[in-house]
């Protein structure tokens, strides 16, 4: 990531992101497909949106998904992002994200070669609780940190699901300067109607 925390002395935030990634999919169905994935943004943030303790930002986000063991399915995504964060407390916060996406997805070719292009639409809005009760946030000894957050999609385009993803951790310091860490993680998406869902639930990070 590269930011700069202080443009023209305001306070405000610019970052860029890029991440590359791979993973298994569908293991438990047999399939095992391998999908690498790809994503770029840039996010400018204000910490103060109109009420002090109260963050927005704002950014385009690309995100592109191949399917390695699947001869050209690909899937590219190209979206704005806006979010606003209330903190509640010191170690506690409140957020709401709507997003709008576009995507086009390349499956593999019919019996006949030829390969077509589906075009879809995803408007969606995230709620979210964060709360990070934890000694040090970069070399945390003990406590716990908490994220949950619930999406829908549904606002318009051709997209309607529920999805929810909650995690916690835990530190616990043991002898000899050793720290015994957990996460748990969990999650579930389900479709509302006969409409696709252009996402997935990941439980792998």
């Amino acid at each position: 990531k590269l930011g700069t925390r202080n443009i023209g002395g305001s306070g405000r935030q610019l970052e860029g992101a890029a991440e590359l990634g791979l993973s298994i999919r569908n293991m438990l169905q047999g399939s095992g497909h391998l999908i690498s994935s790809s994503s770029l943004s840039l996010t400018g943030t204000e910490p103060w949106f109109l009420f002090p303790r109260t963050q927005a930002s704002f950014g385009p986000v690309y995100d592109y998904r191949r399917v390695i063991n699947v001869e050209q399915d690909r899937t590219s995504k190209v979206g704005v992002v806006f979010t606003l964060q209330r903190q509640l407390a010191r170690k506690s916060r409140i957020g709401s994200k709507l997003s709008e996406y576009f995507l086009w997805h390349r499956p593999p070719p019919d019996s006949t070669g030829v390969q077509l292009v589906e075009r879809s639409q995803d408007r969606s809005i995230d709620g979210s609780f964060d709360g990070d009760y934890r000694d040090n946030i970069f070399d945390p000894t003990r406590g716990t940190a908490v994220h949950s957050q619930i999406q829908y999609s549904g606002l318009g385009g051709k997209t309607n699901f529920l999805k929810g993803v909650t995690e916690q951790s835990w530190f616990v310091a043991l002898e000899c300067r050793v720290v015994l860490g957990m996460r748990v993680r969990a999650g579930a998406i389900s479709p509302l109607g006969s409409a696709a869902i252009t996402d997935t639930c990941s439980l792998a990070s």
